[in-house]
């Protein structure tokens, strides 16, 4: 039913490199072995697991034993009216011995049966919860590495304009010497050199932040991060919405822990029942004694006993009614969250389907922006050095083409988070879309 997430990068990682790993698959195992929510989803199904045999132990045979090995004696009672172990004599030679065997089973327990289904079910929950917190840990280390990809890019776009800013100021400073430019042209490319800097500086910090985030995430320091190709270009292959919502239904995580849920409280709600119904049992037993005085045998006896025991509740001053009625309503409520649950995967889906469609759109349209503005640029460029252009146009005519290969970035990554969670919530997410982003960075 589902393509399962393993652990074993956890524990097979191995001895790490001296210098954290900068690409995104170098992150995530690095998230895999230090990320504290996955630890306790691991102890915690392990935990379950345990219980499951726990309870399976109440259903099986019970076998007990004793022995017992006991001696004579006597006190001298002339020495003295007060018997301590001072005045007592033990006499090995008389004495008794005795054990027992038995081996106890539950021949009809309903409640016990019904009790180690729910724990199976729990247990099962308890895959699922690591499950998720598997996909979690992907969607929270790509999104975050996407998220410093793009403070990236906007310190490498800032880093290029500051450099065609401080080439048109030099351009500008040699034509005002000539006398070819006003003063105005040369104060406004001084101005947009200036800003250009400030531009640098501050997407700088915002990158230094969003890699020291990473940083945190996977628990090792990175210094950089590998880029994106420019040539990437996200899937724009988009199944249609029935297929997406038939696959949440099917295999979202989300709705299969609250269906375990459900399934579990219905068989607690069972178990709760059947304490109302008898319970028979069996025991077999085999008991031995023998005493034995001045070294000879004395008296034996041996015994063998079966018993059945028929165990029928009548009246516990109604505690098992108000439990029955308690657990009636926890199901009623697990019910209703299965039902919201549900509503709102379904939801996520045609959110996120319908923003994708829009992010393909988006895409081509920054396309034509980009050949839009290298055009603009080109004929501001002809019309400035014609004179029929001022400066503040040309440099505008800059910004806007930067800004126009920025924005196009930028709408392939936000492409790139909405196709993960889309995968996410329909409950397909994997390692293998973490390797095939990979895949696609500049080693």
């Amino acid at each position: 039913m589902f393509k399962k997430l393993t652990l074993t990068a956890c524990v097979a990682i191995g001895a790490l490199p001296a210098f954290a790993q900068d690409d995104l698959l170098g992150v995530y195992n690095h998230a895999l072995e230090n990320n504290p929510t996955l630890k306790m989803a691991v102890i915690q199904n392990e935990m379950s697991q345990l219980g499951v045999k726990s309870a399976f132990g109440n259903l099986l045979p019970s076998i007990g034993a004793s022995v017992g090995y006991s001696v004579g004696g006597n006190a001298d009672n002339n020495r003295n009216a007060n018997i301590d172990l001072d005045d007592f004599e033990f006499n090995l030679s008389e004495g008794s011995l005795d054990y027992n065997i038995s081996v106890s089973q539950n021949i009809y327990n309903k409640a016990a049966i019904d009790a180690y289904a729910a724990v199976k079910i729990n247990a099962s929950k308890a895959e699922l919860t690591l499950l998720k917190s598997q996909q979690d840990l992907i969607m929270q280390v790509a999104t975050q590495y996407i998220t410093t990809l793009k403070a990236y890019d906007s310190w490498m776009t800032a880093k290029t304009g500051l450099t065609a800013s401080l080439r048109q100021k030099e351009q500008v400073e040699k034509r005002y010497e000539v006398g070819l430019v006003a003063i105005t042209d040369l104060q406004s490319a001084k101005a947009n050199y200036d800003s250009m800097r400030v531009s640098v500086i501050r997407a700088r910090a915002t990158y230094d932040q969003s890699l020291l985030a990473l940083s945190n995430i996977g628990g090792q320091k990175y210094k950089d991060i590998q880029p994106l190709s420019a040539e990437f270009m996200p899937l724009t292959e988009l199944k249609s919405l029935g297929v997406w919502v038939d696959s949440a239904l099917k295999n979202s995580l989300e709705v299969n822990i609250a269906q375990h849920e459900l399934n579990q409280q219905q068989k607690s709600l069972q178990a709760y029942k059947a304490k109302l119904l008898p319970s028979l049992s069996g025991r077999l037993s085999y008991s031995y004694f023998d005493k034995f005085e001045n070294n000879s045998n004395g008296d034996n006896s041996s015994s063998t006993r079966l018993a059945l025991s028929l165990d029928i509740p009548i009246y516990n001053g109604g505690a098992f009614r108000n439990d029955i009625k308690t657990e009636e309503l926890k199901l009623s409520l697990n019910s209703e969250s299965l039902s919201q649950t549900v509503l709102n995967v379904q939801a996520t889906i045609e959110n996120l389907y319908r923003q994708i469609s829009a992010d393909f759109e988006n895409i081509e349209a920054q396309k034509l922006a980009i050949e839009s503005s290298q055009s603009a640029l080109k004929a501001t460029q002809v019309g400035y050095d014609q004179g029929s252009q001022t400066i503040v146009e040309l440099l505008n005519a800059q910004s806007n083409l930067l800004n126009a290969k920025l924005t196009l970035s930028n709408a392939k990554y936000d492409l790139i988070i909405n196709q993960f969670k889309l995968r996410q919530s329909a409950g397909v997410l994997s390692l293998a879309d973490i390797e095939q982003l990979n895949a696609s960075l500049i080693q």
